[in-house]
Formats: C-alpha cells, sequence, structure tokens
C-alpha cells in the first residue's frame, strides 16, 4: 500500500512540473492547454462562473476515496490517488489566489 502512495506523489509532482513547470505565478496559464467547454478552459476547472483550483480537486478526490474505502471496500488504488491529490493540494496551496474562485 505504502508503494502505491508514494508513487501518486511522484506522479503528481511529475504531472505537475509537466503543466505548470517550476514557477508558482497567480494567474499564468499552464503550459499544455485543455479546452473541453464549458467545464474546462485553458486547462482550468469552471463550474458555472466559479473556478475549481486543483487544490480543491486533490481535497475532493481525498473525500471521495476517503468515502468509498470507509462504505464499500478498500483497494489499492486509493493510495495512489491519495499521494496524487496530497501533491495537489500542497502545490495549489502555494499560489497567492488559492482562496480566489471568481
Amino acid at each position: 500500500m505504502e508503494k502505491m502512495y508514494i508513487s501518486g506523489l511522484i506522479f503528481g509532482v511529475f504531472i505537475l512540473y509537466i503543466f505548470f513547470g517550476t514557477e508558482i505565478k497567480c494567474g499564468s496559464n499552464p503550459k499544455i492547454l485543455i479546452n473541453i467547454p464549458p467545464l474546462i478552459i485553458n486547462s482550468k476547472i469552471y463550474i458555472g462562473d466559479f473556478h475549481l483550483h486543483h487544490w480543491a480537486l486533490g481535497l475532493f478526490i481525498i473525500l471521495f476515496c476517503f468515502l468509498l474505502k470507509s462504505l464499500f471496500f478498500n483497494h489499492y488504488l486509493f493510495y495512489f490517488f491519495y499521494g496524487f491529490s496530497i501533491i495537489l493540494i500542497i502545490h495549489g496551496l502555494f499560489y497567492q489566489d488559492c482562496f480566489d474562485f471568481r
């Protein structure tokens, strides 16, 4: 289980490096732009007029996995998602506008 957690941490760092690089700059667009309107615009997730930061997405993933684990079953992939989500949360909270959802 801990190997999956560490794999999730490493994968999270790798994905964030590919999308964001090493610089944390508010308002900047990621290096890879994905557009799937109306939910994803320039690799940013929107629910209506509200921007869903990647730290909030990571928190949602952790809570969802915890709920599934508590109610149904314990699967080794949950640990991968825990590690990945922790990295998303830590990285996302370094932005000065991390609590600005507009």
